[in-house]
């Protein structure tokens, strides 16, 4: 196979460009017991911030370790995030924003919703409950928020 010195200059860039961004990346925060740091994955700077806003913590003070998609309804994208603090609570926070075909149906004003973080933190009193900032009558009823 003959490789194009134009093939070779876009796979050096390509090389390149992933070493510079996992150099530069972020240093994660360790864990509250002085173990070692949790894998982190880099997100958008809104999701951080909705993260922030429904754990209260600082965006400096987190990490997002996962990121996967759920089901949710027609025309919305729904995501997981699992979320380690640095004094060692766990938290997983769903937001649920439009799709292209959301957004193409309601004429780009179809807005996202805030993070909806659930404690996960072993041994925690509030284990289970929806953070206090993102309860609605609906998930009292169901005794999430208590």
């Amino acid at each position: 196979m003959k490789l194009y010195p134009a093939t070779a200059i876009i796979l050096s860039m390509l090389l390149l460009g992933g070493l510079s961004n996992a150099a530069t990346a972020d240093t994660p925060l360790a864990g509250a017991d002085g173990s070692a740091a949790p894998e982190s994955i880099q997100v958008d700077g809104k999701v951080s911030r909705k993260i922030s806003m429904a754990i209260g913590e600082e965006t400096d003070h987190f990490v997002v370790t996962k990121q996967e998609d759920v089901d949710s309804s027609a025309g919305m994208k729904g995501t997981e995030y699992t979320v380690k603090t640095g004094d060692g609570k766990t938290y997983k926070c769903q937001i649920f924003e439009p799709s292209r075909l959301g957004k193409l149906v309601s004429f780009g004003t179809a807005a996202g919703a805030d993070a909806l973080c659930t404690d996960f933190t072993r041994g925690s009193p509030s284990q289970g409950k929806t953070n206090q900032a993102n309860c609605n009558a609906l998930l009292r009823a169901a005794h999430k928020c208590d």
